[in-house]
């Protein structure tokens, strides 16, 4: 059945998903902050109404229709999960460099799901489990649904995605990619919806949101100002893993040639590191010190700050 194109719905607030379902997926890093809250955005298509032949030859098979036992079953490395079969080779390979470039020079924990079937479950609690099951729930993520069972589409925003990506962008971008849904240009409805994230920071990575727009901007701007590529990664870590660790796979995720420098702010322990492949100023003890005092105190603008200037060149 042919689709045809009505605006449904505009926004929707939902509790912000929990650690459940399977683990893995993307596993080379996965963000250590808690669930944050996570906002919807959902647009409707329908169908023309059916033939009577296709009315009875769905009677015939609805009863064998079984709903999925499960989300997603998460691959490292993996992107996009085309369960509806929408994407030729060169579109699926084309949207998962999109959402690869996104996870890697974003921080950004992006996902691209289409669907034929949801078991009847409600289409923001699929996209919810979804994410839970390939990123756990955490971090700055942007998931976009396809779905093309009830014809509910959904985009989940997680972290900063959810502070840099404001309403009237995903409404307009919601509405234009419906419309490429309807006339079958998965591609670019799919590539459309990746592209919010690029409103995002290259530098200032806030997964718990603890700067304002103007402070993230002015550290932003802060970490481009020097000679050394320099990034903050500002994140609450209850993993029971250590920051270095942490670190260490955050930074590589970000600057696979070891180039850059990376900067922890851990809210959870008020403490701050850094990491680089290329030689740490000689004072880093000194300064990461000063700033770890600051941090203490809760200013963790100016703790984030030294550091900053110490590695920035």
């Amino acid at each position: 059945m042919k689709k045809i194109f009505i605006l449904a719905s505009a926004l929707a607030i939902a509790a912000g998903c929990s650690s459940c379902g399977s683990k893995g997926g993307n596993s080379k890093v996965q963000p250590e902050t808690s669930a944050p809250e996570t906002v919807v955005t959902t647009f409707e298509t329908v169908k023309e109404p059916a033939s009577a032949a296709e009315t009875s030859a769905e009677a015939a098979t609805e009863s064998e229709t079984k709903p999925p036992e499960h989300v997603i079953t998460p691959e490292a490395g993996k992107y996009i999960y085309d369960e509806a079969k929408v994407f030729d080779d060169a579109a699926l390979k084309e949207v998962s460099e999109k959402a690869e470039q996104l996870y890697k020079n974003y921080l950004i924990n992006a996902a691209v799901i289409t669907v034929a079937n949801i078991g009847g479950q409600d289409p923001l609690t699929y996209a919810q489990e979804a994410y839970n099951d390939i990123y756990q729930g955490r971090g700055s993520g942007l998931l976009f649904l396809i779905n093309n069972d009830t014809n509910r589409d959904i985009i989940c925003l997680t972290g900063s995605c959810r502070t840099y990506i404001s309403e009237d962008m995903e409404n307009e971008a919601m509405y234009w990619a419906t419309k490429e849904i309807v006339s079958d240009d998965y591609k670019a409805a799919a590539e459309r919806m990746l592209s919010l994230g690029e409103k995002c920071p290259q530098h200032i990575f806030d997964n718990v949101g603890i700067f304002d727009t103007d402070k993230a901007a002015e550290l932003e701007d802060k970490l481009k100002s020097g000679a050394n590529d320099v990034s903050l990664l500002a994140t609450s870590n209850t993993t029971g893993k250590p920051n270095t660790e942490i670190l260490t796979e955050y930074y590589d995720r970000r600057y696979q040639d070891g180039s850059g420098y990376m900067i922890l702010l851990d809210t959870e322990t008020k403490g701050l590191s850094v990491h680089s492949g290329k030689p740490l100023p000689s004072d880093i003890e000194t300064v990461l010190k000063t700033a770890n005092d600051l941090a203490a105190k809760g200013d963790f603008a100016a703790a984030a700050e030294t550091v900053i200037d110490a590695v920035k060149g």
